[in-house]
């Protein structure tokens, strides 16, 4: 193919790998008419058409790609970043162009796994996205793959009780990445970002363990840069404080060495939580992404069929139809996705949710700026108390005693609305009770609290 295609771009990434480019050149056209390789510009059939979309690459795709981001490594925020680009460059684009410039950016990211470059991790087809000819959407569907939305509550034990076994002294600092993305919903870069300093304390009544995200890994590096993927990365996240204990344990272990080999302790706080080889080495994106793969395959969490829903009428007439749609093999994307799904449950707003996944807030009278409030983090915090792992890990420690020379805090649930909550003090000594309401029920509302019955299938 003639370079001019792409107009001297670069075509690889600085680790050799094809980007978004180098993957519509190479699968541009099919000179040799190969008709087992698949091709970007097939079905162009008239001039014109060629001569359109070939345009509309170079003048508006082409300059919105992240040159440095191999093609096969691509999410479904990437692409979705790169269309909020074009619409906010081209505000006079009309809801159809905005469509074509989708469905040409899409034909490029599809070509290379129909050429097995890469396995599909966006699925954007299963909606008939490319075509609304009915008899093309079945062809569609026929080769479509679900995504999960989410783990099996089965499946969510099996993290637990992995992380549960872990020691903070000894494990690998891909299973610290693991746990980040598990427990915070963290894309892999933003938890190869995080270095200890990240790691706080908001002081209040109760001090409450907070996650700076500020800085991210570089693409397939061991360097970090400011920033993130775009600039709803940086947040200020609550965190469980069983994950904070298992940091600060961590983080102890590495003072000690420092300690033993004269080193400056000062340093520990510029360390890497997700380290490589040793504790001073920042894991890649990639070797954490492949530890996540490898965990699963472990747990058996890999190519389940089980699916939580029928997505809409054309999923449920190919299944009634026996067309088999088959399941993709988990990915650390998938955290997100579950993370995301428990702050839904417990109650956390859309507005929250957004916040803490690091998407733009477009929730009605909320501002990125009233997520970093002190009160508003100990809103979310306290919310994040009533989150069913920690029914899992109550359970665990129930029958030992607990001694504690400082405060006591406990969460206590009623079963409903209007229950009363009796507290007894069954020893001798004096015990001074405070208590505050996590949450406001609005008794107007016809809504359904689901966490207490939520709770109950992680305490079994």
């Amino acid at each position: 193919m003639e370079q001019h295609i792409t107009d001297g771009y670069p075509l690889v990434t600085s680790t050799g790998k094809l980007n978004f480019i180098g993957m519509f050149q190479k699968y541009f056209s099919n000179d040799k008419q190969d008709m087992d390789v698949k091709t970007i510009d097939n079905n162009w059939y008239s001039p014109e058409t060629f001569k359109t979309y070939l345009g509309i690459y170079k003048a508006v795709i082409f300059p919105e790609i992240p040159l440095n981001l191999p093609a096969s490594e691509y999410t479904e925020e990437d692409l979705l970043a790169i269309i909020d680009r074009i619409k906010k460059k081209n505000r006079d684009y009309t809801e159809q162009s905005i469509e074509r410039c989708t469905l040409l950016l899409w034909r490029v990211y599809e070509v290379g796994f129909l050429n097995n470059e890469y396995e599909d991790k966006i699925f954007w087809n299963k909606s008939g996205l490319l075509t609304q000819d009915n008899k093309k959407r079945g062809e569609v569907v026929r080769r479509m793959q679900l995504t999960r939305k989410s783990f099996s509550i089965a499946e969510e034990k099996k993290l637990l009780s992995w992380f549960n076994d872990l020691d903070p002294e000894s494990c690998k600092g891909t299973d610290i990445g693991i746990a980040l993305m598990f427990f915070l919903g963290l894309r892999n870069n933003e938890a190869c970002g995080l270095d200890f300093n990240d790691v706080r304390l908001l002081h209040r009544e109760k001090e409450i363990p907070l996650i700076y995200v500020t800085k991210t890994s570089k693409i397939n590096s061991t360097e970090r840069k400011a920033g993130g993927k775009t600039k709803n990365a940086i947040r200020v996240i609550p965190c469980f404080d069983f994950l904070f204990e298992f940091l600060m344990k961590r983080k102890q272990k590495i003072e000690n060495m420092l300690k033993e080999s004269a080193s400056d302790k000062s340093e520990i706080e510029s360390l890497p939580l997700v380290c490589g080889k040793d504790f001073f080495t920042l894991s890649t994106t990639t070797y954490l992404t492949n530890a996540a793969k490898d965990l699963f395959r472990e747990l058996g969490i890999i190519n389940s069929q089980t699916m939580e829903a029928l997505e809409d009428t054309l999923l449920f007439q190919c299944r009634m139809n026996g067309i088999d749609i088959g399941e993709k093999e988990a990915t650390a994307y998938l955290f997100r996705r579950n993370a995301a799904t428990n702050m839904y449950n417990i109650g956390l707003t859309a507005g929250e949710i957004q916040y803490l996944m690091g998407h733009d807030v477009e929730e009605d009278g909320e501002e990125r700026n009233y997520f970093t409030n002190a009160d508003r983090l100990e809103r979310v915090y306290n919310v994040l108390c009533g989150h069913p792992y920690h029914a899992f890990f109550n359970r665990l420690f129930e029958n030992q005693r607990i001694v504690c020379e400082k405060d006591v805090y406990a969460v206590i649930q009623a079963e409903e609305p209007a229950e009363r909550i009796i507290i007894k003090n069954n020893s001798n000594s004096r015990m001074k009770i405070r208590y505050c309401a996590i949450r406001e029920r609005d008794m107007e509302k016809k809504d359904i609290d689901i966490r207490c019955q939520l709770r109950k299938l992680y305490y079994i």
